[in-house]
């Protein structure tokens, strides 16, 4: 009768851990979808996610100064372009953390009439730009080409101005349609 008792006990154990287990994964992809598509991004705008991004990236790297200069998007852009610059900004930060070393960050949106222009800039260590991008992809820099990628599929373009010692500036710009 105990054995009974403590295997039950056991498995109650075993249920309870499996169910925090569950709720960890739950919060974590929960967390995942919300880097993928910030719910601010559509209501509030790319800047206002731009800005509520910045605040938590700077809480878990706080050896990077980042300056953000950002001018409010309005409802003039798509939601495919949000999407895509969005994404580009937070790839563009995770590769400075991540290969640039960089101490300082400046986060730029501009709004002209004819276009969205979005710029970061570091101070890190930069690096030599291949003649060819695919280059970049085999030398693993896939988030590179995967922002050139998004760029392209909104109809934008992306330039990089890199250099060994010199720091990376990375600068979109994505064609707004005229005003109705």
């Amino acid at each position: 009768m105990n054995a009974l008792k403590d295997n039950a006990g056991m498995q109650s154990q075993a249920i309870e851990e499996v169910g925090r287990s569950l709720a960890q994964v739950i919060a974590a992809l929960h967390n995942f979808c919300g880097d993928l598509r910030p719910p601010t991004l559509t209501s509030f705008g790319l800047e206002k996610a731009i800005r509520s991004h910045a605040e938590a990236f700077r809480e878990s790297h706080p050896e990077l100064k980042i300056r953000l200069e950002l001018m409010p998007d309005g409802q003039r852009l798509s939601d495919p372009v949000r999407l895509a610059l969005f994404r580009i900004y937070q790839s563009t930060l995770s590769n400075t953390v991540r290969h640039a070393h960089a101490h300082h960050l400046i986060v730029r949106l501009g709004m002209k009439p004819e276009e969205v222009i979005l710029e970061v800039l570091d101070d890190g260590i930069g690096f030599a730009l291949p003649e060819r991008p695919v280059e970049l992809a085999r030398r693993g820099h896939l988030g590179i080409v995967g922002a050139q990628e998004r760029a392209l599929a909104v109809g934008g373009t992306m330039d990089i101005l890199s250099s060994p010692g010199q720091g990376t500036r990375i600068r979109v710009a994505v064609p707004l349609p005229a005003p109705s």
